[in-house]
């Protein structure tokens, strides 16, 4: 496996590990999706997760999706399509050969927020600009 990918499969495991992500939703999931572009280009592969923020109140099982090749994806908890409403803070693992910054690994660290608004669609695009 290439070492980006088992970075990737670490930092995944550790943002699953962090409070809140073990719990069960307390309420009906709220559908997401996006994009998430890098230097204006769509990331092309990847997955995003979306870890409740303890600290703004929100709290449930982290949800995740799969990114595809133009950049677009959509979240799913425990195999249900959705997330929790509420605040939440984002990781962003790309796809092997792409250099992101090692911050969007670290869910307290990443500095990507959004809020999932319950009974809506919720289409949340990151623009990731840095070098």
């Amino acid at each position: 496996m290439a070492v980006r990918g088992c970075l990737t499969g670490l930092a995944l495991l550790g943002a699953l590990a962090t409070p809140g992500c073990g719990e069960r939703a307390p309420t009906p999931l709220a559908a997401v999706h996006g994009r998430i572009t890098f230097r204006s280009t769509p990331l092309p592969g990847g997955l995003v997760v979306f870890t409740p923020d303890d600290e703004a109140g929100c709290h449930g099982t982290c949800a995740q999706g799969v990114i595809g090749y133009d950049g677009r994806y959509t979240l799913a908890t425990d195999g249900a399509a959705g997330a929790t409403p509420g605040k939440h803070r984002v990781t962003v693992a790309g796809p092997d050969g792409w250099r992101l910054p090692d911050r969007l690994l670290d869910p307290q660290l990443s500095e990507l927020r959004a809020e999932v608004v319950a009974g809506r669609e919720n289409v949340l695009d990151f623009k990731i600009e840095e070098r």
